[in-house]
Parts: structure tokens; C-alpha cells; sequence
């Protein structure tokens, strides 16, 4: 199924894409290593040329051999893919693909089987060179694998307990099988008279935005936002990420982002303070959104939000008026609200219906989810209830 670009080819993005070489899956070799080549110091290859330094599309190499293993043969060829199905604690088996990018990005898919329960991550590799161990960072979780010829092996295992090292590798192969990994996605979008994109905060990577999806609310929310054409604006959003660039721009080569689940526009906020993220307690929220109604301050009013404090697990928050307190529950990312009572006073319009909302809210909350500087509250299926912003108090 094709996807439609929001405009033409951007010029900006031919620099950085990677071209994609479609080959069959990763198929393990004849003979598997031996342990000890785990152990060897890996270079990293590249199946293009190095570009100019200081170019978009630079190849940074990480990892060099040491002399005296120049001539084993050992690499890591790029792009390419690894995958193989791993032994798992509570399931059959955990099948796990993992593509590998020049430029230092990786995408990944893993695979509770039996069953759909899948889950996809986007993020930086790098190699530590004094253990020869690739590393994969996806912004909250680091996985460490050993390298080999053809081989990745995972490095923390929770399998049963008879799965041997030898179990827990993957077998790689030149070239990359292109995936449609979903994942949340932060970055700067520009609106240009040639077609809309996003600079990813994660990986630096500029993607095009294709029509799809609820890229129109996205563009709807940039235009809102006041800022002059091709100036970058932060944004999130719920996205899917299609490697085989399958659209219907013939011309179009690489990988376009889909805008999923809009989630908002943060004109205040950059790249850099995306990337540290805050936590759900201590943290004070300012109300951005309940349900489809957005939340603005109201002069000589107590501005909107909330705050969740740690070890006490008691809340406050406001829309402006009554001031709520209650308890909170939290388990992983599991999350709900218990008796939230309110101060009683009469309040104008429009602060009883954002308190009815925030109170319908709370008690809807199933589920958290915290992306650079905002907090979403999400019901028992998955939906945004609730957004909020993190803000630095004087």
C-alpha cells in the first residue's frame, strides 16, 4: 500500500537518504562462528563511498580495527539487516530484526510469538570499541550485542533457563529488508512551497511527511502556530516510518514518515530539550488539551495543570478555578487516579466545563506516556484523554 507525499521531493532530504537495497531475509551461514570471534575487534564497512566531510550524508566510522586484525575479514557491512527468532521467558520465541544504517540510525521490530504483540523502536548505534559491542539507544532503553562475522549476539538474556549464548544471536546479510516500524516522533517540521518535513530529534534524520494520515491536522497546528513558511516548529505525533519510501512519488527515494496520531506543536521547545525527557512526578504539567478542547490561561487566573508527587503518590491540579487533590497509582506505564475531590466555588465560564473535562479525565486514565516535554493520559484503549506540557517554575 503507497502513501502519498505532501509535495514533491525535498532537496534537503535527497542529501541525507540512504539508498535502500531490497533483498531476501537474513539467512544464517553454513557455519555458525566460533565464540571466539566475538571477541575480535570488528570494522565498520560501508557499501558506498565515503562522502565529503561535512556533508549531510558523512559517514562517521566509529569503530577501526586494531592492526593486528585488519586482516581478519572481520566487518560490519552497511546497510544491513539482522534477524532470528531468540529464546523467551513468556513466550515460544522472540523473533527480532534489527536494520542497520550507515549513517548511524537503526530501526528494529520484535515479535512475542505466538500471537501480534509486536514492538518497534527508532534510535542511534554506535560500537564501543574496548568490548567490540554494537549499541543500540532508542532514547529510554540501551541493548548491547557482541559482534562477529554475519552474527550479532545479545548481551542481557532473559530466556529460560537451558538457552545457551549460541542461542541468542542474529544472523545478518548485506543489504537491508526495509520495515514500517511505528514509533512516537519528536522533531522540527517545516512547512516549504516544495512539500512538508520533519528533523527528527533522535536520530538528526530528515524525513518527508506524506498527505496521509492526520498530516492535516498537523499542518493545520503549524499554520495556527503563526510562524513564517519554512520555519521550524516542534512537533509530535504518533508516526509510522516506511523504509521502502512506497509512495505514490515515483521520483521519491528512501524512507517518508506518516503522520498516525497527531499529538501537538510545542513552539517554545527544541530539539535539545526534547531529548531529556521529564519525569511523570515532581514534574509540574501545564494543561495543554482535555479531549478535543484546548486549554489556554486565563488572566488573573491560577494557570492550568497538574503535579504528581513522588512517594506521597497524592496529586493536585487545576484548570484555573477548584483545586483538585486525590491519589494516583502508578505501575510501569499503567496508570490511574483515585477520588479526585475538588474545592467548591462558584467559577465562570469556561472553567466549570474544563473542570467537568479534567475530572472525566482522571478518571478515564489507564495509561501514561511521556515524549521530551509533554504527558499524555491515555484511556483503556490507547487514546490520547489528556495533554500537558512540562514547564520550569520561576
Amino acid at each position: 500500500m503507497s502513501v502519498r507525499l505532501a509535495a514533491g521531493p525535498l532537496a534537503a532530504v535527497v542529501a541525507l537518504s540512504v539508498l535502500i537495497a531490497v533483498v531476501g531475509g537474513p539467512s544464517p551461514s553454513d557455519r555458525a562462528p566460533s565464540r571466539a570471534a566475538f571477541a575480535q575487534p570488528v570494522p565498520v564497512r560501508t557499501a558506498s563511498p565515503t562522502p565529503a566531510p561535512g556533508s549531510s550524508a558523512e559517514v562517521i566510522h566509529l569503530a577501526e580495527a586494531r592492526q593486528d586484525s585488519e586482516e581478519t575479514g572481520l566487518g560490519l557491512d552497511l546497510p544491513a539487516t539482522y534477524g532470528g527468532d531468540l529464546p523467551c521467558s513468556d513466550c515460544e520465541s522472540l523473533r527480532m530484526r534489527v536494520n542497520l544504517w550507515p549513517d548511524h540510525v537503526f530501526s528494529m521490530r520484535r515479535r512475542w510469538l505466538p500471537g501480534d504483540r509486536t514492538q518497534d523502536a527508532l534510535g542511534r548505534w554506535w560500537i564501543d570499541t574496548a568490548v567490540n559491542r554494537l549499541i543500540l539507544w532508542d532514547g529510554e532503553d540501551k541493548m548491547e550485542f557482541a559482534i562477529a562475522p554475519g552474527r550479532l549476539r545479545l548481551i542481557e538474556r532473559e530466556g529460560p533457563p537451558g538457552a545457551g549464548p549460541d542461542d541468542y544471536e542474529l544472523a545478518g546479510a548485506p543489504g537491508v529488508t526495509p520495515l514500517t516500524i511505528r514509533v512516537p516522533l519528536r522533531g522540527m517540521v517545516s512547512f516549504l512551497a516544495d512539500g512538508a518535513q520533519i528533523s527528527e530529534c533522535l536520530t538528526g534524520r530528515v524525513y518527508p511527511l506524506a498527505a496521509d494520515g492526520e498530516f492535516a491536522m498537523l499542518e493545520a497546528a503549524y499554520l495556527a502556530a503563526g510562524v513564517a513558511q519554512g520555519t521550524p516548529l516542534m512537533a509530535s505525533f504518533q508516526g509510522r516510518v516506511l523504509e521502502s519510501g512506497d509512495t505514490d512519488e515515483a521520483a521519491h527515494k528512501g524512507p517518508v514518515v506518516v503522520v498516525n496520531r497527531f499529538t501537538g506543536v510545542w513552539p517554545e521547545e527544541t530539539c535539545e530539550q526534547a531529548m531529556n525527557s521529564r519525569t511523570l512526578t515532581n514534574t509540574y504539567w501545564r494543561i495543554v488539551r482535555l479531549g478535543k478542547t484546548d486549554i489556554t490561561p486565563i488572566d488573573g487566573a491560577r494557570e492550568p495543570h497538574l503535579a504528581l508527587r513522588e512517594g506521597e503518590n497524592r496529586f493536585v491540579a487545576t484548570v484555573g478555578c477548584n483545586q483538585m487533590t486525590g491519589a494516583f497509582e502508578r505501575n510501569g506505564d499503567k496508570l490511574s487516579f483515585k477520588g479526585p475531590a475538588a474545592t467548591l466555588k462558584a467559577c465562570p465560564a469556561p472553567f466549570g466545563e474544563w473542570e467537568q473535562q479534567l475530572a472525566g479525565a482522571l478518571a478515564a486514565t489507564r495509561a501514561w506516556r511521556v515524549n521530551g516535554q509533554a504527558l499524555e493520559l491515555l484511556d483503556s484503549t490507547g487514546m490520547q484523554i489528556a495533554l500537558f506540557q512540562a514547564t520550569d517554575l520561576p
